[in-house]
């Protein structure tokens, strides 16, 4: 008989299956939810959790990987070179089975793949026979990673995971963890490597902690109060340090989901101010400091202490940097010295848009740096919502409402959905690391985003995608393990295949060969719901498996080049023929 917290659990499960997710099966849902619940503290967005969570054949009895640099995703690390000195690397590893015992078979896969993909004796071209190209491309991006940082790295955690939905752990398990353990130990001397099996009370526990909404920031003189309008105050430095780390040490990486400007390295006025931290002088810290704003949506006054609700550093991120690494190395040192802090309360969204701005123009940006707080994506927002999409300019404010995945487009989705329908460059979506190249290619985001497209080329591309995403999560494409429409391997064909359905689908539509954001604008729901989607999946197949053939390579890597765009119009040419 399931136990109070297996039942408990299954209740959980299908709560937030049915309302996240209907679409999607119950094994894909548990992977999901296992990586939501156990990243939670990491404060990752939908897409980075997705592109990290694998299942499908070739998996070697991985579920999720994930890999952080000072606890943030090792994409975000690689896309604006943020590498400090002596940082912390951990590698994240899960399996999730939603039986109601845990395998030790599974275990034993697990250790046979780990002892495979971490010998960085061996070249990963030479395990694709074993393991699909989504893992291979991510356990190659960490070597790299690892083997160029060697001389950083202070610190080397590896952790793993198995998810159950029962309890009971047999003895016998003790065994192969302990082999597990000692594999990665040998492949990483003096990392810190632990394994972990996760049954339902495990999980319960997890989905019942939130992260905090508020936080408290102790004030050393102060508060001015602002009307209704925030605070001002000086706040400590060590206090304003415990502030933005979180309880694993890292960056409380939250506080900066809505910063319009990243970390910059150590150049220019950083080194100034990391020197000012170095040796102190006469003069206080503040003093030769412009200070950090805060937006918050609330804030509670109490003797030297600021209570605020959902608080965002909009600006002052290289002063708050730069404190963080100082007392990274002096994480018992109380300093006396004070830093200016701003706290306002936007009455609108569009009040919190114009400070964003309006602070980060006192000093020279780079180009694209207010993307979220750009006219084209609040006039994006206002169009798609009536149409029941809801687009997440800021970092998962939708889904923390409790917003179903279907009607969620977030900013790298739709990026990613542009450059396929619109720009016919599905090669350029399929890659791992596209949701930040493309976003932060200038050239590249002034065309998905320029102002001269039409809104509707927005919204169709949005339901032309989310018909794809429906269609690949139905129980037809689902049912079988040898998928009908894109052969084995099922869900990572189908994954990085829909970016060519979507160029398919627009080609067929629009009856050009490069369909642009005018011509895609033009289309109606109806001409997107009367498209047969089996015989685009169809063709899309044919196409990459015919480029297997001649170039011999795997169709995953035949999908991340050109030629695949051109035999896509023959093949929408083909079918025109045939109509």
């Amino acid at each position: 008989m399931p136990s109070n917290s297996e039942l408990l659990l299954h209740r959980v499960i299908t709560e937030r299956h049915m309302a996240l997710a209907p679409r999607m099966d119950d094994g894909q849902f548990f992977e999901l939810f296992c990586a939501v619940e156990l990243l939670k503290p990491y404060d990752l967005d939908l897409d980075e959790i997705q592109s990290g969570v694998l299942g499908g054949g070739g998996d070697g009895g991985i579920d999720g990987f994930f890999v952080f640099v000072d606890g943030e995703p090792l994409d975000a690390v690689e896309a604006h070179q943020r590498r400090s000195r002596d940082c912390e690397v951990e590698v994240v590893i899960f399996q999730a089975k939603a039986t109601a015992s845990f395998s030790g078979a599974a275990v034993d896969k697990l250790v046979s793949t780990v002892s495979t993909i971490f010998d960085f004796s061996r070249e990963t071209t030479g395990l694709r026979k074993l393991y699909s190209e989504e893992l291979l491309e991510k356990v190659e991006r960490f070597r790299n990673f690892f083997a160029g940082s060697i001389a950083r790295i202070a610190r080397v955690a590896v952790r793993y995971y198995y998810f159950s939905t029962g309890d009971y752990v047999h003895d016998a398990l003790a065994a192969q963890a302990d082999t597990l353990r000692a594999t990665s130990e040998r492949l990483f001397p003096d990392a810190q490597v632990t394994v972990e099996f996760a049954g339902a009370q495990q999980l319960l526990q997890m989905a019942r902690t939130s992260r905090p909404e508020w936080l408290e920031l102790p004030v050393r003189e102060g508060p001015l109060v602002a009307g209704d309008s925030g605070y001002v105050a000086l706040i400590g430095l060590s206090e304003y340090a415990r502030f933005i780390t979180d309880e694993r040490g890292n960056r409380r990486r939250a506080l900066f989901m809505e910063n319009v400007r990243d970390y910059e390295g150590k150049y220019g006025v950083n080194s100034a101010i990391a020197e000012t931290l170095e040796h102190p002088s006469d003069d206080d810290f503040w003093m030769l400091n412009n200070g950090i704003t805060i937006v918050a949506r609330q804030a509670r006054n109490a003797y030297k202490n600021l209570a605020l609700q959902d608080p965002k550093i909009v600006n002052g991120l290289q002063t708050t940097t730069e404190i963080f690494e100082y007392f990274r190395r002096r994480a018992d040192q109380n300093d006396d010295r004070m830093v200016l802090v701003r706290v306002v309360l936007p009455e609108t969204e569009a009040s919190r848009d114009r400070i964003i701005v309006a602070t980060n123009k006192q000093t020279p940006i780079a180009a694209g740096v207010l993307k979220a707080t750009e006219r084209v994506h609040r006039d994006i927002e206002d169009y798609l919502r009536p149409h029941g999409f809801y687009y997440e300019r800021r970092r998962n404010e939708h889904r923390n409402d409790g917003k179903s995945l279907d009607v969620i487009v977030t900013m790298p989705f739709l990026a990613r959905a542009m450059v396929s329908v619109c720009f016919r460059s599905p090669h350029r979506a399929v890659k791992v690391n596209a949701n930040k190249k493309l976003l932060d290619s200038p050239e590249v985001y002034e065309r998905l985003f320029g102002v001269a497209n039409p809104l509707d080329a927005y919204l169709n591309t949005v339901l032309i995608m989310k018909r794809i995403e429906g269609f690949i999560a139905s129980e037809r494409t689902q049912s079988n393990s040898d998928d009908t429409y894109l052969g084995k391997s099922r869900r990572p064909s189908l994954w990085y295949a829909q970016w060519h359905l979507g160029t398919y689908m627009a080609m067929l539509l629009t009856h050009h060969q490069i369909p642009g954001p005018a011509e895609v604008a033009c289309l109606t729901s109806e001409d997107i719901e009367g498209v047969y989607l089996p015989q685009v999946a169809m063709a899309v197949r044919e196409v990459l498996r015919d480029l297997r053939e001649v170039t011999k390579r795997n169709e995953y890597q035949c999908a991340k080049t050109a030629l695949s765009v051109d035999k896509l119009w023959d093949a929408v040419g083909a079918a025109a023929k045939n109509s």
